[in-house]
């Protein structure tokens, strides 16, 4: 069984109007969906999700002026998500990118400053990592910047695989954030989202309509 109806609910009904929610509760939607695309199956409705990923991605990413500021401020995390379920979303509709060689060109446009960002900011964690024993590295302070290790060297990944033309979708991504081993199967992981997430109602207002999110929010720390 695989997440794919979850997948589904969050990119057709829940990220159109991702905007309106309070920022954290963004990042924890975004994560989730992240986690869930590893697992998901064919989306019904790819092209759409694909479409709306895209626009998403490009509003998020920093441009040259915000690159230039301090990598340690970017949200790794809800960048990572955003890429991989906009990687995961895009392999199955791959014309919106491969068919339009104008949005190809607009997307490495826009993702350039990014992608040299992100490529500086692994080597300079690449050497902070050579420096360190295993002890020194399980350390608290150390353990989040392993996991940006992990984030950034996702995100070179993703982004390696979009920049060729036609676009291609060979990277196999295991969030950062879930152990590099992970092993899950889908069918536990869809139990999991079942089971483990209490559901929180957000009533949102969008121009004159009002908007109804179901948020669900881990109930493990």
């Amino acid at each position: 069984m695989k997440s794919t109806q979850f997948a589904e609910f969050m990119t057709t009904k829940v990220l159109p109007s991702l905007s309106l929610l309070e920022a954290e509760v963004q990042n924890s939607m975004l994560k989730l969906l992240g986690e869930v695309c590893m697992f998901t199956g064919l989306h019904s409705n790819a092209k759409q999700a694909t479409e709306s990923l895209y626009k998403l991605v490009l509003e998020t990413v920093p441009q040259q002026n915000a690159a230039e500021n301090n990598t340690e401020d970017l949200n790794f995390i809800k960048l990572e998500s955003l890429l991989f379920a906009f990687h995961t979303m895009s392999a199955q509709a791959p014309e919106h990118l491969a068919d339009n060689p104008d949005l190809q060109k607009e997307f490495k446009a826009g993702m350039q400053y990014f992608a040299l960002t992100i490529q500086a900011y692994t080597r300079k964690l690449d050497e902070f990592i050579r420096g360190k024993n295993r002890l020194e590295l399980n350390k608290e302070e150390n353990k989040k910047k392993m996991t940006a290790h992990r984030s950034a060297k996702n995100i070179s990944s993703i982004i390696k695989d979009l920049f060729h033309s036609p676009p291609s979708y060979k990277a196999k991504i295991i969030v950062s954030w879930r152990p590099q081993n992970d092993k899950v199967k889908s069918t536990h992981f869809f139990l999991l989202t079942c089971t483990v997430f209490r559901q929180t109602q957000y009533n949102c207002i969008a121009g004159n309509r009002q908007v109804n999110i179901i948020y669900w929010r881990s109930n493990l720390q």
